[in-house]
């Protein structure tokens, strides 16, 4: 049983999980090292990639007068999450949208994209909402254990002339 602990032990101490710091709800000392909360805070601080014109449509989708393309990224290579939308529009109307998730993470942290959602569509506007849950935990012999766990979304709004924003919650 000693072996065990001390197996436990030393596999929370050596620092694999890295998580970011900066959230409200982030334990404090409950087993996250320095690291840990350095990846944690690193995620919580969201950036905007930019914007690409001239996406081409898919399929056999007829072109629409322009198009646009916007990326949110957060994280760090040990723990990320990406959302990219893109659109077509012609000034009068927003034709179509869509929002594409990526996420990725090194063992033991956790980064999972959970679905997006179309919640309002108008000739005008059209908005979206992606969901993430990200996650870190530690390896003991009987597994991996769930240290910390936390739920972020992002809110997005296209509009007829190419405008568009998004934001993470």
């Amino acid at each position: 049983m000693k072996v065990r602990v001390k197996a436990a032990a030393l596999a929370a101490s050596t620092g694999l999980l890295f998580m970011p710091t900066a959230m409200a709800e982030a334990p404090s000392g409950d087993g996250l090292s320095a690291d840990q909360q350095a990846a944690i805070a690193t995620l919580d601080t969201p950036t905007t990639v930019g914007v690409v014109a001239g996406v081409k449509p898919k399929g056999n989708q007829a072109a629409p007068a322009a198009s646009a393309r916007l990326q949110l990224y957060r994280g760090s290579f040990l723990m990320w999450a990406r959302d990219t939308m893109t659109w077509y529009y012609d000034w009068s109307r927003v034709n179509s949208s869509n929002l594409q998730q990526e996420a990725g993470y090194v063992f033991p942290n956790t980064s999972v994209a959970k679905g997006v959602t179309r919640y309002y569509t108008s000739t005008n506007e059209h908005s979206w909402r992606g969901k993430y849950t990200i996650g870190a935990g530690t390896v003991t012999p009987w597994g991996s254990v769930n240290i910390y766990s936390a739920d972020y979304s992002t809110d997005w709004h296209v509009y007829r002339n190419g405008a568009g924003n998004g934001r993470w919650n």
